[in-house]
């Protein structure tokens, strides 16, 4: 479904709910709230604040994978000293794998265990450990800190969700162009790189968005992030 697609589908799906035709939304407060529609969306979808599946990650089902897959990647993140430096795209993390070397033992790959800061992860049994291939991490303004005694972490390559580029249908706006209120300046149209089988969840999510901002004045969006019945129909 293009953009233009998903206005065309928004419009007709709120015009049903705003059946007195009180609000007419232009093109830019579309895009707006479909991006916010396309957030939650991925948030709820990947990793639901509220499950009755006890998995961690987001592959909990062929389905969930394959709707997510467009926005997974995986790159070596850059270093600066005990820290990896987290890429502008970043969304999500879903695990890392660290190369590491202790004296002649070169290059070999650990897994990384993420630690809460007020954890006590340097006893015995809890620290990194070059031997049994683990390597703790924590993550702080800074990026992705390890933590590694007695060896070295070369590099860390990390699996994450990247962050979904702005979509919009600026080419419908005045002159082809519109300023978003961040200063960015869109021109054409960027359209959603998700699979074409959840954009109507997305414009269903921006209908209830917009619906809920209609009649309170208020899109209480940290409401729907915590309980989204609409992504379990």
């Amino acid at each position: 479904m293009s953009i233009q697609e998903m206005h065309y589908d928004f419009k007709s799906k709120f015009n049903k709910i705003d059946s007195q035709g009180n609000r007419n939304l232009i093109i830019p407060e579309i895009d707006h709230v479909l991006n916010l529609a396309l957030e939650l969306f991925v948030e709820n979808t990947a990793f639901p604040r509220k499950s009755d599946v006890n998995i961690n990650g987001f592959e909990k089902s062929t389905r969930i994978t394959e709707e997510i897959r467009p926005l997974v990647t995986k790159a070596d993140f850059t270093k600066n000293g005990d820290y990896f430096l987290i890429p502008t795209d970043y969304w999500y993390y879903v695990k890392s794998v660290a190369d590491c070397t202790k004296e002649t033992c070169v290059n070999k790959s650990c897994n990384t265990v993420v630690r809460q800061h007020d954890d006590d992860f340097n006893t015995a049994f809890s620290k990194s450990s070059f031997e049994w291939r683990e390597v703790n991490i924590t993550f702080d303004l800074n990026g992705i800190k390890t933590y590694s005694e007695g060896f070295t972490v070369n590099s860390l390559n990390v699996t994450y969700i990247k962050k979904h580029s702005f979509i919009h249908n600026a080419a419908g706006y005045n002159n082809n162009t519109y300023t978003r209120l961040n200063g960015t300046v869109l021109t054409g149209t960027e359209n959603c790189i998700l699979p074409e089988n959840t954009h109507k969840y997305i414009v269903d999510i921006a209908v209830q968005l917009s619906s809920i901002s209609l009649n309170s004045g208020n899109p209480q969006v940290d409401n729907l992030r915590s309980n989204l019945n609409i992504l379990n129909s």
